[in-house]
């Protein structure tokens, strides 16, 4: 068994078919829409001397919702895992209330199988902290399962040799 540092995922440095699908479509369908809802905002507020209160709500409505999911998707991040440090598809936040999207695999304390009531298997970890999270097999995409294993062994290798002979 390897270090934590030996650990790599995904395997390759091939960029994710999701993140692809985020930033190189539907972020710029969102911006796009995002600013002709702004664009249709301006116009009726400044051109039209008889206001419709109900057509301003719905595009205020529109550009605000097309701003927040632009905004939720900007923060997305590709899962990976390279020279011993996990990067998280979203921050966690930690006991101490700090939001961290940075795991080291060394602050890692327990990794125990985890599967929730709609059958989502994955890996619960926690940290040196006591900060407890999950990661889903889902989320992980080709090769997922595999990697869970391999970092479910390298913690539990970890923790039995930092216990030493009893």
């Amino acid at each position: 068994m390897g270090s934590d540092s030996d650990l790599r995922f995904p395997k390759d440095n091939r960029i994710p078919a999701r993140i692809l699908l985020i930033f190189g479509f539907l972020l710029p369908v969102l911006v796009t829409t995002s600013a002709l809802l702004l664009f249709l905002l301006i116009q009726e507020v400044t051109s039209n001397p008889g206001i419709r209160a109900a057509y301003i709500a719905f595009l205020g409505v529109g550009l605000f919702m097309s701003l927040g999911i632009a905004y939720l998707l900007a923060q997305f991040r590709s899962f990976s895992v390279r020279s011993g440090v996990m990067m998280l598809a979203f921050p966690i936040r930690t006991k101490t209330g700090r939001r961290i999207r940075q795991v080291r695999l060394g602050a890692i304390l327990n990794a125990e199988p985890h599967s929730d009531p709609q059958g989502y298997k994955g890996l619960g970890l926690t940290l040196s902290d006591g900060s407890h999270f999950v990661i889903y097999e889902t989320d992980l995409g080709q090769g997922g399962s595999e990697f869970l294993d391999r970092l479910l062994d390298s913690v539990a290798g970890r923790r039995e040799s930092n216990r030493g002979p009893d």
